[in-house]
């Protein structure tokens, strides 16, 4: 028995010693058997005057083995470098202020020897420290634990994988733009696919919970002013600020969305697929570009410093711009300055307050509008508001972004001036209600200016804050709007009047206008050739029926000079109903001949009150 019992117990050992043996040969330990460093400093290679670290196979074979290309060979491949950023001074290369980012680049050269590889595209993909970059002698170390790590010139730690003690067995730069660290069976322990920055590459998702955001400029790439984040409620676009400010939604009626990704689709097309358990395991695409693959390798879509969704592909060249049918250009929060009207690509100031001429919407423009107010918390009593209709926000688009929700314009008004903060608000005044609601962005960023392409809104309204400079509240600002107004008014009642004195073969422009006022389609005598004339065509518009209301016939229904500022002002409705009939335009002109030659008898008070 003792026996027995002993034999049963080695049995058991050894098969312990050899389901401990299985599993040790099963999970891989790490196997880094030697620290690996590379030091940010001349005795790299070096490509546009970022220093490389790790290659991909193809771009490692041509520039880093041989050395040499052949003026008829073409080299994409993937790299991990130190990227510079604020490195030229005097026009030369100072590594002593240069800054440095870590990133992996996809590279595109040809017909160059090596030690010429200033010029070679290099087009950022991936950024491990985007808000610190590193000094001349940063250094990258893969350690024996496996954790890679990145550290600055004087030894501080700036970013790392923390993958100590995970099985990291090595690292490598694979052709599709991933940087991997692996276990000795090859498998992914750690990936820069799981870590995007402002950037996506043909097989890589952007999950529920992630972001991308957008870099500083071209050749900054610290974190921007934009983001892109997948989230259960759909794909959202922000504009950076103390509370973000949504420009972009997409997908809000998917249920669960897990995740986008940039695939191809077919020979010649790629696309950006949406995932959610509504659409299966293959997803759906959702914006796609048709190019040719063949011709345009290394394609990649970058979300870029203005908000902006572009494929690129490895030259940098613009491919296709994903959003352009889903997002009217003006709807782009910095595509003109701070407070001026985007209208059909143009950005103006505020009329009433514009300066110089209306320029292509180009995003934040050097020009731009001057400040439009000083208005401080200790002024409060001096504010007032400019009012300007058929203006939108590009957060409209936000069901929460209301300040005040079911409310009325005034209450709107009212609520920006009690808050010393507020510099514009914009009332947005919704179908089948009588109410509507009040938006007071921070910063104000791009105002839309659009008076037919937004019908889904009965009407929306701006009040820009101006600071009044008489105590009595009027200010100077508001006294310049009255009296262009009133000279307004005179300058087109002239006009109109001044097509009595037309000669006689020119008079049927008097029935013509007549005919457009009676139709309601006053708008076809704005000049189209002219774009301020047209931005301001309504404003335009109110001036020509006032100048028909001054024009009838029956003078006790002609306005006074108060009542016509008034309606200039938007303060009073011109008289309905109005008298577009011609009453014997001819017999005036006759009866004028004949009173200047003395030929008649005195013009009687009836038609000396008539148009002349």
């Amino acid at each position: 028995m003792a026996i027995w019992t002993t034999l049963k117990a080695v049995m058991q050992f050894l098969i312990i010693l050899f389901l401990a043996f299985f599993v040790a040969a099963q999970t891989p330990t790490a196997q880094v058997s030697t620290p690996t460093s590379w030091t940010n400093n001349i005795s790299l290679p070096s490509v546009s005057y970022s220093r490389i670290i790790l290659s991909d196979g193809n771009a490692s074979a041509a520039l880093f083995e041989n050395k040499t290309i052949s003026s008829e060979s073409m080299v994409r491949g993937s790299v991990c470098a130190f990227y510079p950023v604020d490195y030229l001074k005097d026009d030369q290369f100072d590594p002593d202020s240069a800054r440095f980012f870590l990133v992996v680049a996809l590279l595109e050269t040809s017909g160059y020897n090596f030690p010429d590889l200033s010029n070679y595209g290099l087009s950022n993909i991936w950024s491990a420290n985007r808000n610190k970059p590193v000094r001349e002698n940063a250094t990258l170390q893969l350690l024996v634990d496996g954790n890679l790590e990145l550290r600055d010139a004087d030894g501080s730690l700036v970013w790392s994988t923390n993958t100590s003690n995970k099985s990291v067995a090595g690292m490598k730069m694979m052709d599709t733009g991933n940087l991997v660290l692996h276990d000795t069976n090859n498998n992914i322990v750690w990936q820069s696919f799981d870590h995007p920055t402002d950037t996506l590459v043909p097989g890589q998702k952007l999950v529920r919970g992630q972001k991308l955001v957008s870099s500083v400029s071209e050749y900054n790439i610290s974190e921007g002013n934009f983001y892109l984040s997948v989230t259960s409620h759909g794909l959202l676009g922000f504009y950076q600020a103390n509370v973000p400010q949504m420009y972009l939604k997409f997908f809000d009626h998917v249920w669960n969305l897990e995740s986008i990704e940039l695939k191809y689709s077919g020979s010649e097309d790629i696309a950006l697929y949406v995932n959610a358990p509504e659409f299966g395991a293959l997803g759906s695409p959702w914006l796609s570009a048709s190019v040719s693959v063949r011709s345009r390798p290394g394609l990649f879509l970058k979300f870029e410093s203005n908000g902006h969704l572009i494929l690129h592909d490895g030259s940098m060249t613009v491919a296709h711009n994903m959003l352009t049918s889903h997002i009217p250009e003006c709807d782009y929060p910095t595509i003109c300055n701070d407070y001026e009207f985007c209208s059909n690509g143009m950005c103006l100031c505020p009329p009433g307050l514009a300066q110089g001429e209306p320029e292509l919407a180009q995003g934040e423009s050097e020009s731009g509008c001057p400040a439009i107010n000083a208005t401080t918390c200790e002024n409060l009593e001096y504010h007032s508001l400019l009012t300007y209709q058929n203006v939108y926000h590009f957060s409209y688009i936000d069901d929460g972004a209301a300040a005040l929700k079911g409310t009325d314009i005034e209450s709107c008004k009212k609520e920006c001036l009690k808050n010393c903060s507020c510099k514009v608000a914009l009332f947005r005044h919704d179908y089948n209600s009588l109410l509507g609601d009040c938006f007071l962005p921070s910063p104000v960023l791009t105002l839309i200016y659009d008076e037919y392409r937004r019908r889904y809104y009965k009407s929306s309204y701006a009040f820009i804050k101006t600071l009044n400079k008489k105590e009595n509240g009027r200010g100077s600002s508001r006294s310049k709007i009255v009296a262009g107004s009133t000279i307004g008014a005179f300058f087109l009642v002239g006009l109109a009047i001044g097509f009595w004195s037309q000669p006689e073969e020119c008079m049927h422009l008097l029935p013509i206008f007549m005919r457009k006022a009676e139709e309601d389609q006053l708008v076809d005598m704005v000049d189209r050739s002219n774009q301020d004339m047209q931005f301001h065509h309504s404003e335009a518009v109110q001036m020509m029926k006032v100048a028909i209301w001054c024009l009838q016939s029956d003078y006790k229904r002609r306005p006074s000079m108060s009542d016509v500022v008034k309606a200039l002002e938007g303060n009073l409705d011109v008289e309905a109903y109005l008298d577009y009939t011609i009453h014997n335009p001819i017999k005036v002109a006759a009866a004028r001949r004949e009173a200047e030659q003395g030929t008649a008898t005195p013009i009687l008070p009836s038609l000396l009150s008539g148009p002349r």
